[in-house]
């Protein structure tokens, strides 16, 4: 059986658990909590979240959503980005909120990406 903690990690990092997983997730709900220590585990092992987002260069597709990076300085930069409707190649909005504290970024993250409690069609609570 694949631990809880995976599991989460997977459903943060691909936005998808198939059936098998799901059922392995077992009867508790998922808490914001464990959402949390998802995203800061992968966050502290690679610096970013999720690990392939980037801030937009051109020529290169534009990562669509919210992300976070963890700067040189060691603040933590929360992105939202958009491409043009047109052309996914092409930037059509970037907005970013620096955070001195890793937990806080992350809820604000969750606060922004997953706004109606649920990825994927898994609720989560508080």
């Amino acid at each position: 059986m694949i631990e809880r903690g995976r599991l989460i990690e997977k459903l943060v990092s691909t936005l998808h658990l198939n059936v098998a997983e799901r059922k392995a997730l077992g009867p508790e709900p998922v808490s914001r909590i464990e959402i949390s220590a998802a995203i800061l585990r992968i966050f502290t092992n690679s610096g970013r979240f999720p690990p392939h987002a980037r801030p937009w260069q051109p020529g290169l597709t534009v990562f669509e959503g919210h992300f976070l990076e963890l700067l040189g300085d060691g603040r933590i930069r929360l992105w939202c980005q958009r491409s043009l409707v047109t052309n996914p190649a092409q930037l059509g909005g970037q907005i970013y909120q620096d955070f001195s504290d890793s937990t806080k970024a992350i809820e604000e993250f969750i606060t922004r990406e997953w706004a109606k409690g649920n990825i994927d069609g898994i609720q989560f609570v508080e």
